[in-house]
């Protein structure tokens, strides 16, 4: 069925020379982690995979929450709200936040007979290519055409251009920056 993928990413990391040890550098991405996949479940999302400072996570359509692309969407904006905190407690480490919602058909399948689990389609395929794209200069949503369309009220949204790939319709994405971009 349609369902919804994040990809969220650590990126324009600075201050790295500054911590006093390895080991803070892994706190910190732990705490940050720990952080997203909270707001992730807190709004019915799965967290598939967190590998360095990026997670992986997507929204499948159920009985008991429908609009998969506004649970994303609203999962996205409190990671978001949630940064500058989290930033006050990694001093001296900064980052920015890359964000990547993408929506369409997806599969969860179990690949055998090592009985991996993978997520495949044409949600993550669209999440994936977004977030190959230059993002923007400060930490953001990026969004593709078909989850803006299941949106209640899309206020603050740029078009940021278009997306082409085989197979794929061009679709228009969209950004959403946060507070100090707009």
């Amino acid at each position: 069925g349609y369902g919804t993928v994040l990809l969220s990413g650590m990126v324009r990391l600075s201050n790295l020379e500054k911590l006093s040890s390895p080991l803070d550098l892994v706190e910190s991405v732990k705490r940050h982690q720990d952080c997203i996949c909270a707001a992730i479940e807190a709004r019915s999302g799965v967290v598939y995979q967190c590998v360095g400072g990026s997670v992986l996570a997507y929204w499948h359509p159920q009985l008991d929450a429908p609009n998969h692309a506004q649970l994303a969407f609203d999962a996205a904006c409190d990671i978001l709200q949630s940064l500058p905190d989290l930033m006050a407690i990694q001093q001296p480490l900064t980052y920015d936040l890359d964000i990547v919602l993408g929506t369409g058909e997806m599969l969860a399948d179990v690949f055998r007979p090592i009985q991996q689990f993978q997520i495949v389609g044409t949600a993550i395929a669209i999440a994936d290519r977004i977030s190959r794209t230059t993002g923007a200069s400060s930490s953001c949503i990026r969004m593709s055409q078909y989850t803006v369309d299941l949106l209640r009220n899309p206020d603050r949204l740029e078009e940021t251009g278009n997306l082409s790939r085989d197979n794929l319709d061009d679709l228009r994405i969209f950004s959403y920056p946060t507070k100090k971009d707009v």
